[in-house]
């Protein structure tokens, strides 16, 4: 039976993150192979996963009990049901456990500041029980964790036991403008209740500024790796229709790989800013409680 795209896409988003560029060139030749161009085309434009979006992934694929119960668990939530909020702790636990336990296997390091992305993700898709605009399973980038308002999930967890269902470090609007009125105790207790403890601010820091790295030279190795797939150059015909024809295509890769560097430097740009806007909240998250 020849290979469909949904199930290339499937194979994909499930292999190992070392690997990726190679498994989307071999799975774009095969659908070149069975006759599908246009599923080559749209499968050589898929961008690999960062380590923490690739974790989320592998979660789905491989630990789909306990994504489900998370995900039934948040829904009982949002209808008012606040004894859900063990069974949203419990698998929310043991998700990230499985996620440092696929991040030893494949050989990555799972440090405390790409479990707590492969959490906060985690509490997005919750919390807004979709994975669009991708599809299940095959995330590309990390979500932003949920606003206060979002992480409570319904106005009626509110009050007497909010702080059981609500989330931590938001970066959307209307946390920014809620901050100020989160009681300090609440915070207190869903950060214990959720997360583990965080590290000293120099430790945090130097952290998340090594994994910033990472993160930089993953895209420039998704750069080349882009360039690696083009193909091999070929002698150049004598004929000047030809050598004209050849001159438009390789305008035409090149504006391509210039466009594909554009929106991996702008993802790039944007991730920066949304860390120095994380710490910013928690900032002045700490500074409420300090007070």
């Amino acid at each position: 039976m020849s290979l469909d795209l949904d199930s290339a896409l499937a194979e994909l988003y499930q292999a190992p993150h070392a690997t990726f560029v190679a498994e989307r060139k071999r799975l774009a030749g095969e659908l070149k192979a069975a006759g599908d161009k246009a599923g080559a085309t749209a499968m050589g434009k898929r961008t690999r996963p960062n380590i923490s979006a690739w974790v989320v992934n592998q979660l789905w694929w491989h630990a789909r009990d306990a994504f489900s119960a998370l995900l039934t668990a948040a829904e009982r939530l949002r209808e008012g049901d606040l004894t859900a909020s063990a069974a949203h702790r419990e698998a929310l636990a043991k998700l990230r456990s499985r996620a440092a336990a696929i991040l030893s296997d494949a050989g990555n390091a799972a440090t405390e500041g790409t479990l707590r992305r492969v959490a906060q993700t985690l509490s997005a898709l919750a919390a807004s029980a979709t994975w669009e605009p991708d599809a299940p399973g095959m995330l590309t980038e990390d979500r932003d964790p949920p606003g206060f308002d979002a992480a409570m999930l319904a106005p009626a967890v509110a009050g007497e036991g909010a702080s059981d269902a609500q989330r931590v470090v938001a970066l959307t609007e209307a946390a920014k403008k809620k901050a100020k009125a989160v009681a300090a105790a609440a915070v207190r207790a869903r950060a214990a209740d959720e997360f583990p403890p965080v590290d000293p601010p120099e430790e945090q820091e130097e952290e998340e500024e090594e994994e910033e790295e990472e993160d930089e030279e993953d895209e420039e190795k998704e750069l080349v790796e882009r360039e690696e797939e083009l193909p091999a150059e070929t002698p150049l015909a004598p004929d000047p229709k030809e050598l004209a024809a050849q001159l438009k295509a390789a305008k035409a890769t090149l504006t391509e790989r210039e466009a594909a560097a554009d929106d991996l430097r702008e993802k790039l740009a944007a991730a920066k800013e949304a860390i120095t806007e994380a710490r910013r909240i928690v900032d002045a998250l700490q500074a409420q409680l300090d007070d």
